[in-house]
């Protein structure tokens, strides 16, 4: 049975470690002519090897990275994805500045999986020494406790024991996983003449099938797979954790302003998340030195290089809880990034200076689709921590996202994460047997927002029926601002559940099923006034503005609106409705007789002024009772 995995090189520039790989695999990693010169490694290199066991094979990706200082970027780009190191030191020259920086990149991006191979033991004469002095170099660090194997690529001393070391440290180890929506990191872009770009990198997370249709990130276009290779080999079949090649006819290499793709850039499954300018993450800085670097203060608001696998791009830090981070201190922060990208929760990165000459800290992203407002507040501390606290599992980052929103989709409860469904079907099962959330007609909702949210949602609406009893229905914005619902998403929710369980949705607002509007019995005789004014006033009724002069004629006037007792017509003119069906019955009567009407005919027969004929007939006309035709009007069959 075959397993997959990533195994990469790190150390100081001329530490032997594309020769080692050229021992482990017959290939030369070197691609460049200036690298095979140099004897430098500028770019990445890669290589294929396979080793076995009794039981597995293992299909090994190697991604040779550069040890030179001016070349961090590219080693950086290089790591990102690696399930297993193997760590360079000549013997001969010991511990260097470079791999002090090596070993703090591997430690900011999470990567522990270490074997350390004392390369050039041909030309060390005390092997124990050397040996001894790297075993001190990495106390105290998360590799402490490495295997050192002491090699020579050029006698092939020890290589046979490297090999078994590898073996000994993937046996234990699943296969890298497939349950997640496919992603490739672009690490390489070239086309060659007659094939179209072709791109190249590590596939994590899921299969890409050939045919396949997938998305380019950041850029958002769409491309399908015309070929796949693994390892040199073509497949119809790309499998997480192997360096793949993609061939993709349908991108061009972005060149001059023209889009396509870059170095940098995802080959992603279609629907895989959004791109973010804005991170909030857990920073840390690593307390020993680079070589006789002196110690760099991280400053709040300080503008940095984010290196996220082979992307990079300027963001400026904003610290939480602090205006500056010393060497070995760590705290929680947010990169507000110049550019948006994409960025999955809990994915490592590192922070160099502008200048491109140091390695600041590492950040592990807590929050990929962040929100600017209100970093530094106490509630988004609590958050964060919550997560980082509890290593961003499943149940922790979905408590923490409904506490912010409230309400999520149950067909789609997070984006940008890196969770299975069957991963995030255990955490809600979880959290509903602790009471912390509940389903409602398709969505998760935060359990002790619920049932206060709806009891409020209804109570709101009874207390305004039996406070404005002549309404209809209580005003859906003001019923939005009483219960403080900010998305729509919750807004929606809510008012479905109350319209399955005794309320209505009308064009008034929100209402009960049983409300049945009245008049205060203290107003009753003020209605009847001013229904009788206008009825006295026949069709010559007097201006809105002199009638309704207080707030309890306005409250009566609402009220014989909605009843349908009275009728107010362009300009607030007031009828009764009795009146209006008799001025009706007159207008038709009018027209059969004569055939058609002018509106001054009309305001004759009518005996009431043009104040009141022309918003009537308008009336008419929007009905479909009457059609205008210039001045005149006929009855609409």
């Amino acid at each position: 049975m075959d397993k997959h995995f990533i195994l990469g090189t790190a150390g100081h520039i001329d530490h032997g470690k594309s020769s080692l790989i050229q021992s482990l695999t017959g290939t030369n990693p070197d691609r460049l002519p200036e690298e095979k010169s140099r004897g430098v490694t500028i770019e990445l290199g890669f290589a294929h090897a396979e080793l076995s066991d009794a039981k597995h094979s293992y299909q090994l990706g190697i991604v040779d990275v550069p040890g030179h200082a001016d070349f961090v970027n590219n080693m950086v780009a290089g790591v990102s994805a690696l399930d297993l190191v193997v760590f360079c030191v000549a013997a001969d020259d010991g511990w260097m500045p470079q791999s002090e920086e090596h070993l703090q990149i591997l430690q900011y991006l999470g990567i522990n999986e270490v074997i350390i191979a004392l390369t050039k033991c041909d030309i060390c004469s005390d092997i124990e020494f050397a040996t001894e002095l790297v075993r001190e170099e990495i106390a105290g660090s998360g590799i402490a406790e490495a295997q050192i194997i002491p090699i020579s690529a050029h006698t092939g001393d020890g290589l046979d024991e490297l090999k078994l070391a590898i073996i000994k440290n993937l046996a234990k180890r699943d296969s890298a996983r497939s349950d997640l929506p496919a992603k490739l990191a672009v690490d390489r872009v070239f086309s060659p003449r007659g094939v179209g770009t072709v791109v190249t990198g590590t596939l994590v997370g899921g299969p890409i099938q050939l045919g396949e249709s997938l998305i380019c990130l950041p850029s958002k276009l769409s491309c399908s797979v015309r070929n796949i290779q693994n390892h040199n080999s073509t497949s119809e079949v790309a499998v997480p954790g192997s360096r793949t090649a993609l061939n993709l006819p349908d991108l061009s290499i972005a060149a001059n302003g023209k889009a396509g793709v870059h170095k940098g850039d995802y080959i992603c499954a279609t629907g895989i998340g959004k791109l973010s300018d804005t991170l909030d993450v857990f920073l840390s800085r690593d307390a020993r030195p680079i070589g006789k670097l002196a110690p760099r203060t991280l400053k709040h608001t300080e503008k940095v290089m984010l290196h996220h696998g082979a992307h990079r791009v300027w963001a400026r830090v904003i610290l939480h809880g602090t205006n500056e981070l010393q060497m070995g201190e760590q705290t929680y922060a947010q990169l507000r990034l110049d550019e948006a990208h994409f960025f999955q929760l809990n994915e490592h990165a590192i922070l160099r200076d502008g200048a491109q000459s140091q390695t600041l800290a590492g950040v592990v992203v807590l929050d990929p689709l962040a929100e600017r407002a209100q970093f530094r507040s106490a509630d988004r501390l609590t958050r964060l921590e919550a997560r980082w606290l509890d290593q961003l599992s499943p149940e922790s980052v979905l408590q923490t996202e409904l506490e912010r929103t409230k309400v999520l989709a149950e067909d789609r409860l997070l984006t940008n994460h890196q969770f299975s469904d069957a991963e995030l079907t255990r955490a809600v099962n979880r959290l509903k047997h602790q009471n912390v959330v509940n389903s409602q007609l398709g969505h998760l909702v935060l359990a002790e927002w619920w049932l206060p949210t709806i009891n409020k949602a209804k109570q709101l609406v009874l207390d305004w029926h039996n406070n404005h009893p002549e309404q209809t229905a209580m005003p859906s914005g003001e019923w939005e601002k009483q219960l403080e619902l900010n998305e729509d998403r919750q807004v929606q929710l809510v008012l479905a559940t109350l319209c399955a369980d005794g309320f209505k949705k009308t064009d008034k607002g929100i209402a009960s099923n049983n409300h049945l509007t009245e008049i205060p019995a203290e107003l009753e005789s003020l209605a009847e006034q001013i229904y009788q004014t206008i009825t006295q006033a026949k069709l010559l009724p007097p201006a809105k503005t002199e009638l309704l002069t207080t707030p309890q004629h306005q409250q009566v006037y609402h009220f014989l609106i909605r009843s349908g007792r009275l009728l107010e017509l362009d300009g607030g003119i007031l009828m009764t409705a009795e009146q209006v069906e008799q001025c009706i019955a007159q207008v038709k009567a009018f027209i059969l007789s004569h055939g058609q009407a002018t509106a001054s005919e009309l305001r004759q027969e009518l005996a009431t002024n043009r104040k009141l004929i022309m918003p009537f007939l308008e009336m008419l006309d929007a009905e479909k009772i009457t059609l205008r035709d210039g001045n005149f009007r006929t009855l609409i069959a």
